[in-house]
């Protein structure tokens, strides 16, 4: 994050304004009341106020560090659907990583804890990602052969030796790693990532967490093979899938009471539901850190993946996480990575990742903004919810990277069980060879197909991941409803604007922060409004005319519609300076997150 000098900005300014666009994203659909272009979709517009004026200066004078991107975990989406039939992955692949979809280029790969061979399957639908321990392990002791079943599991873990090959399975994750293989072209950043150790490490056995959920789950014993499982699998998959990682990051959300077991009497089994995770405090956490450090930093050392951590779930607890570390693990950890399920303290953990000159990632988030109760694809509620998030964390937390938790959710569950509105993109994760999902079938659905389906967060979201790209900057404004950036070369500013409103407002950009305006520089919105349900992507990146830029008086305005359920927000595409919504009636808690799914 840097400021830069009056001189950096008057000959950035320049170039700026020969690319100098706009895009816009709202609730409404009424083309009159929206910088559309003539093809748009259009609809009666009621008699209306005249617009509310809005100025949004833009300041070039303070920029943060160039953007790394935007992202996503792997985890379930990728378990659950890398072998389904190709034309089905294909159009998935497309929502979620092509140009016309999401347009991601960070992955973070989820290196599987794995449960013991006899437990019974109850982990939610995708969630079951495999480990790479060896199942089959040729051992015995005095007792005789050591299987990997749950009984055996101090047996298993006194014989597994984290240094042979012959204890680790290399050909899992087979799902997983299809996606990987895919995405080799595309991914400018990888991360590898674990949610819980092995089952033979934990204290419970259970890689869904400790019969209580605020316990220390790694054994102290196991740390060392813990960190030594890590880096053997993130050699693997480098080697195998030919990836580099930059980062691997051995906790997610720790210092939580998320991760708990609980033991159906009936079956002596856990409880069907939860998700692999671990319990492992700040203390805890600086021994791990310390360990992978001392483990990669090993002559025979393949992978020149860092230390990144520690993926806490809120920036609160990410302060008291860091400020519970020694030095020496504080030094150990190149990239710091947060979640922003609670919002407070951002500014707190955006000033020690500073203070340390460390990067910053907002590493996961997700959630329902819609609220209505019932899965579906069209509210523009939701999707400027999240839109209001990224907003409040690019201004806020100013990180390097924003990634998703996973924008693929089980539709399954999403429509017919928790009826919820997670994700952006929507698929059965069950689908067979034939692509029909096995719970529709059952459920004699007439039509089982394993459909990709997308919702309003999918058109949201990609207002600013097509528009806001790696390399550029991203600068403050004077409109908090809206995210600024720089373009990486120089050639304009993107500005991201949000209407909550019910009214359309007439927005000004003032670009007098910049020292010079180049001849014919225009802005061009990019509106996204609520779309119909029979047609979801309708009134999504709808591109407008260009508007000229008033060079002597350094200004442009446009007009930007208001939103139906009273939100709506406006992009800008290619220069036009915007900022996110900033919404908060919606937030999802953490504990709402777990039950809904992230999840």
């Amino acid at each position: 994050m840097t400021s830069s000098s009056r001189a950096r900005t008057a000959a950035v300014a320049g170039s700026i304004a020969l690319l100098l666009g706009a895009s816009a994203l709202g609730g409404g659909a009424a083309a009159s009341a929206s910088p559309s272009s003539p093809g748009a979709p259009a609809a009666a517009a009621p008699q209306e106020a005249a617009p509310t004026p809005l100025t949004i200066t833009p300041n070039p004078a303070y920029q943060n560090q160039a953007f790394e991107g935007w992202g996503t975990s792997l985890v379930w989406f990728a378990n659950a659907t890398g072998d389904y039939p190709a034309d089905v992955r294909q159009d998935l692949f497309d929502k979620v990583f092509g140009e016309d979809g999401l347009n991601l280029n960070i992955a973070r790969y989820n290196i599987g804890g794995g449960n013991a061979s006899d437990v019974p399957p109850y982990l939610r639908q995708g969630a079951a990602v495999d480990g790479w321990w060896n199942p089959d392990l040729d051992a015995s002791d005095a007792d005789g052969p050591i299987t990997s079943d749950y009984a055996d599991r101090d047996r298993y873990a006194a014989a597994w030796n984290p240094d042979d090959p012959a204890s680790y399975d290399f050909t899992a994750d087979e799902t997983q790693r299809w996606w990987v293989e895919q995405l080799k072209s595309r991914i400018t950043k990888w991360e590898a990532f674990n949610n819980s150790p092995p089952y033979f490490m934990t204290e419970s056995g259970f890689v869904s967490g400790g019969f209580d959920s605020s316990a220390e789950q790694l054994k102290p014993e196991a740390i060392g093979d813990y960190v030594a499982y890590l880096k053997t699998v993130v050699q693997s998959v480098e080697e195998q899938e030919g990836i580099r990682f930059d980062t691997v990051d051995p906790f997610n959300e720790p210092n939580t009471n998320y991760w708990g077991t609980n033991i159906d009497e009936s079956t002596g089994w856990p409880k069907q539901g939860g998700q692999e995770g671990a319990h492992i405090g700040p203390e805890v956490q600086d021994q791990v850190i310390k360990a992978l450090a001392a483990e990669l930093a090993e002559d025979t050392t393949t992978t020149d993946a860092v230390i990144s951590a520690m993926d806490e779930t809120n920036p609160g607890l990410f302060a008291t996480n860091w400020n519970t570390w020694s030095d020496e693990a504080k030094a150990e950890v190149d990239q710091l990575n947060v979640h922003t399920y609670g919002t407070g303290g951002r500014p707190y953990a955006r000033d020690i990742a500073k203070a340390a000159g460390k990067p910053l990632w907002m590493s996961e988030i997700e959630g329902d903004w819609d609220g209505s109760g019932v899965n579906n694809q069209t509210n523009i509620a939701n999707g400027l919810g999240v839109a209001a998030r990224i907003t409040d964390d690019l201004r806020e937390l100013e990180p390097s990277a924003w990634v998703l938790w996973q924008p693929v959710e089980d539709a399954y569950n999403m429509e017919k069980v928790e009826k919820l509105n997670w994700g952006s993109v929507q698929i059965d994760f069950d689908c067979n060879a034939d692509g029909d999902s096995v719970r529709r079938l059952a459920d004699g659905d007439a039509d089982p197909s394993c459909k990709v389906e997308t919702n309003a967060k999918y058109n949201t979201i990609r207002n600013f991941t097509h528009y806001i790209r790696p390399g550029d900057h991203i600068i403050p404004s004077t409109d908090a409803q809206t995210t600024t950036a720089l373009k990486a070369d120089g050639s304009g500013v993107t500005l991201v604007h949000a209407n909550p409103s019910t009214g359309d407002r007439a927005v000004t950009v003032d670009l007098s922060e910049f020292g010079t305006i180049a001849p014919g520089a225009t802005l061009t919105p990019i509106v996204t409004t609520e779309s119909p349900a029979d047609d979801v992507t309708a009134n999504a990146l709808v591109e407008g005319t260009a508007v000229p830029v008033d060079a002597t008086a350094k200004t442009v305005t446009s007009r930007c519609p208001p939103a139906r359920c009273r939100r709506s927000w406006s992009r800008a595409s290619a220069g036009w300076p915007t900022r996110r919504s900033r919404s908060r009636t919606v937030r999802p808690t953490r504990s709402s997150a777990r039950r809904a799914g992230r999840h």
